[in-house]
């Protein structure tokens, strides 16, 4: 790209002070890593947006510029392949974004509710007791999630499906004794269980991306109560020091700056999978 004349605005400005803005001179360059823009003084936008000759872009908190989804101030925007903005049209994915490039989310939650309440009229679960549901806000759009609960014994976690590309997708199940943890819109999962005495442990973080299970980081250790140097701990089925384990769930979660307990939901508190709950689906706002 050749050096041009630039708008930089803050994200929460952005379209609505098109006539209010400064002008940057500054310069496109690109490594193995991607694109970002140099401004006059060598600083260069990051968390940002930058209209650059009528077209928007995304700089991401590196300075890199973004491609695909990005969401920012509460909206999902898409980045084509050249980190342009898309408007008035539909994504490759199958979304429709407005004007302001923003995605047109309030007919696709309608679509949602309607396919849950479609997938849940035939849904059964061989296991002797009857199957509870209801939504949940995992990730950081206004799509609510579809959670089951086949029952409530030590092997039941949450059943979470997703809707995507115009279908519902099963992401996985998750926690035990018909119990399910999540942080709500900040798309994680929590899977937590004990077995062997309370002695032995799983715990993982699990996020959605494109209508797939996407796994965060995923744990398992074992504490010799008797003998502390039997403890093992293991990171991605690798062994660990128990340092080393603690490094990387730190390393691992920073990211999502999440300080709050989890959110709980039991199998119990949930909707019974009757017709009339179903259709009650069609009647969210």
């Amino acid at each position: 790209m050749l050096k041009k004349t630039i708008f930089i605005i803050s994200t929460s400005l952005m379209l609505s002070l098109l006539g209010i803005i400064n002008v940057f001179a500054g310069t496109w360059k690109s490594d193995n890593h991607g694109w970002w823009y140099q401004n006059h003084d060598y600083s260069y936008p990051h968390s940002q947006w930058l209209n650059d000759g009528g077209k928007w872009y995304y700089f991401h908190d590196n300075g890199y510029m973004a491609t695909g989804w990005v969401s920012t101030y509460g909206k999902w925007y898409y980045l084509g392949a050249d980190g342009a903005m898309l408007a008035n049209t539909t994504t490759p994915d199958g979304y429709p974004v407005g004007a302001d490039g923003a995605w047109i989310q309030n007919n696709l939650k309608k679509e949602a509710l309607q396919a849950y309440a479609a997938f849940l009229s035939t849904y059964t679960a061989d296991t002797g007791q009857d199957p509870t549901f209801t939504t949940v806000y995992i990730d950081q759009d206004d799509i609510p999630e579809l959670l089951i609960f086949d029952g409530s014994w030590h092997g039941a976690g949450g059943r979470v499906h997703t809707y995507y590309n115009g279908a519902v997708a099963f992401i996985g199940e998750y926690g035990e004794y018909g119990s399910f943890r999540f942080y709500e819109k900040k798309n994680v999962m929590e899977d937590l269980y004990f077995w062997n005495g309370m002695k032995s442990w799983h715990h993982s973080w699990h996020s959605i991306r494109d209508g797939k299970e996407y796994v965060i980081i995923s744990s398992d250790g074992y504490n010799d109560y008797d003998n502390e140097s039997n403890n093992k701990y293991s990171i991605n089925n690798e062994l660990v020091s128990e340092e080393a384990y603690d490094k990387a769930w730190e390393v691992a979660t920073s990211p999502y700056n999440i300080v709050e307990e989890a959110t709980m939901i039991q199998f119990n508190e949930c909707h019974k999978l009757t017709q009339s709950n179903i259709n009650s689906l069609l009647y969210m706002d």
